[in-house]
């Protein structure tokens, strides 16, 4: 028999080895749950490595072509969450938080940046700046007009009608029919002609093209909704240019057009003396939808050897017609083609040129004008080519041709920056000057606009599109040599 001694330290023993039993089995349970942490979800903590983000760059995308994307981290501890630090997606794009891909289809061209955000479980971030490209793949049907140098030694402005596809990968292709009269003879030619290159888009949809060899063409900007561009030739050894295009409606007819729309015209005028005489118009015109237009018309007539202006205004009426593709034919009231061009999307932009048979050059543009208009319609960066007469430059004629950009602050006022390229005919001389520019504008309740400078003079006149997203203008102010624009909102 135990003795009570004995009994008192087998229950201590006992008790002893219950307690490191316990104590092993408490500290399997703890490794155990260590192990879990450090592996589980694929994540990584205490001693892992810190979290980062390993996407380095996106992909490009080209516009009405669906995009996907998915960032990439590494480190901390899963699962992760994504954000937007800094900046924003273009519009089409979404993020999914959870899964940290980026999809939609793009609907404009043009490069955005901005810094993406990573927060894993124990809300450690990481942040880095990326990027997303797209190039647009669009045709547009455009419109030129620049002087074409000297023939038989006198200036042989051009008009052009055409369209011009963006592959979406950088290059182009284009066509166009050109009408170049000489001056001195009044004899014209019609020719066509292709040709193709490269653009390179830049940020807010400025683009930059150059032809096969690697010369630069033009420069300008792309509409925030693709449905327009405009270029100007500012480049060293261009001749000054303006080129304005649309989409092209697509399923049109002759309802698309129906309201008000103001054009501004541009077109030489033949020959006084030996000297062109250069023309703007601004026509406000009513389209009724069914193929018949009414318009008033204000001329501004410059006859360059003795620099004299002179104004005059005319009432118009006609016919019209848009094609299923979206081209446009404006004639008179006697049935004569007087213009050819295209109709964007939407009906609210018209480009025109004219390379009829018998027909001095020409181009023009034209909105339907935003009925009910602000100053507030103005609001934004907007991109305008223009070109005019600029006078005479050692006894000869010196057009002229800008790329503007503007910054509209909705309440009246604006400022920006212009490259200016003048062209001395006698010499084929280039001259390139870049200025600043600020004044005022006001947009009154038909859609009419008007443009001052810092000094209060009316510099341009014209009109704005339904939606703000286009401009022309002209102008036909007295002592003022004509001239024509078009701009769109970046």
């Amino acid at each position: 028999m135990m003795s009570a001694q004995s009994a008192a330290w087998y229950v201590g023993l006992s008790s002893l080895r219950r307690l490191t039993r316990m104590v092993c089995f408490l500290t399997c349970i703890a490794g155990f749950a260590f192990m879990l942490s450090a592996c589980g979800n694929g994540g990584s903590s205490g001693g892992a490595s810190p979290l980062s983000i390993s996407t380095t760059s996106l992909p490009g995308g080209t516009t009405g072509t669906a995009y996907s994307a998915t960032l990439k981290a590494s480190g901390g501890t899963t699962p992760y969450t994504w954000s937007i630090a800094s900046g924003a997606l273009p519009g089409w794009a979404r993020l999914d938080a959870s899964a940290g891909t980026i999809t939609g289809t793009p609907d404009a061209g043009g490069t955005t940046n901005f810094t993406v955000k990573v927060t894993d479980s124990v809300n450690t971030t990481a942040t880095k700046a990326l990027s997303i490209t797209v190039g647009t793949k669009e045709t547009f049907g455009f419109v030129n007009y620049d002087s074409n140098g000297t023939l038989n030694g006198d200036v042989a402005n051009e008009s052009s009608v055409g369209t011009a596809s963006l592959d979406g990968a950088g290059g182009y292709t284009a066509s166009d029919t050109k009408n170049v009269v000489d001056p001195s003879t009044s004899a014209q030619s019609i020719t066509s002609q292709t040709g193709s290159g490269a653009y390179n888009l830049g940020s807010n949809g400025s683009i930059t093209l150059t032809d096969s060899s690697g010369m630069i063409v033009g420069s300008g900007s792309i509409s925030a909704d693709s449905s327009a561009i405009v270029l100007a030739s500012i480049a060293s050894g261009n001749v000054p240019s303006i080129t304005a295009g649309v989409t092209p409606l697509s399923g049109g007819s002759d309802v698309s057009l129906n309201g008000t729309y103001l054009f501004s015209v541009y077109d030489d005028n033949g020959v006084t003396n030996g000297f062109p005489n250069d023309e703007g118009d601004i026509i406000t015109g009513t389209l009724d939808g069914a193929g018949n237009y009414t318009a008033s018309e204000v001329k501004n007539a410059w006859q360059t050897d003795t620099n004299t202006q002179s104004l005059s205004s005319a009432n118009l009426s006609g016919t019209y017609s848009v094609s299923g593709s979206g081209t446009f034919t404006l004639k008179d009231a006697s049935n004569n083609v007087i213009a050819t061009g295209y109709v964007g999307i939407g009906g609210i932009g018209i480009i025109i040129g004219e390379t009829t048979s018998g027909q001095i050059p020409q181009i023009g543009a034209a909105v339907k004008l935003d009925q009910g208009g602000t100053n507030a319609d103005l609001n934004g960066t907007y991109v305008v080519t223009t070109y005019d007469n600029n006078g005479t430059l050692n006894g000869d004629v010196a057009n002229a041709g800008s790329l503007v950009t503007l910054s509209f602050d909705g309440k009246g006022s604006f400022s920006g920056s212009e490259t200016h390229n003048v062209w001395d005919t006698s010499k084929n001389k280039q001259s390139v000057t870049n200025s600043s520019r600020s004044g005022s504008y006001s947009v009154a309740s038909d859609g009419t606009l008007t443009i001052e400078d810092s000094g209060g003079t009316i510099i341009a006149t014209g009109g704005v599109a339904v939606g703000g997203d286009m401009i022309v203008i002209g102008d036909v102010e007295s002592g003022s040599t004509p001239t024509i624009g078009v701009g769109v909102r970046q």
